[in-house]
């Protein structure tokens, strides 16, 4: 589960400062009852400090209500998100 995980990263010799500056972009479903969107929140939020110097290079998107299967209009703001974010940082 990547909420243990995230906790494990930040045990395990700080190895959240080895994010940045990668730009990192999550988006989760909130009421997804596949895959708990708890693990993307606990990684952003360790990652936060890491990133005060740039924060516009770490975003996490949370699509409430939204199942595993998002509904069609969730899945286009989905999408749009991550072009949007390729866009910015693959130049």
């Amino acid at each position: 589960m990547v909420s243990g995980r995230s906790r494990e990263v930040d045990r395990n010799g700080g190895r959240a400062a080895r994010f940045f500056p990668a730009a990192l972009l999550s988006q989760t479903a909130g009421a997804d009852a596949v895959v708990s969107p708890d693990g993307a929140r606990a990684l952003h939020a360790t990652l936060g400090s890491q990133y005060v110097a740039a924060p516009q290079r770490q975003r996490y998107v949370e699509y409430p209500g939204a199942a595993h299967m998002m509904d069609e209009l969730t899945r286009q703001r989905a999408w749009a998100e991550s072009l949007s974010w390729l866009e910015r940082f693959l130049r």
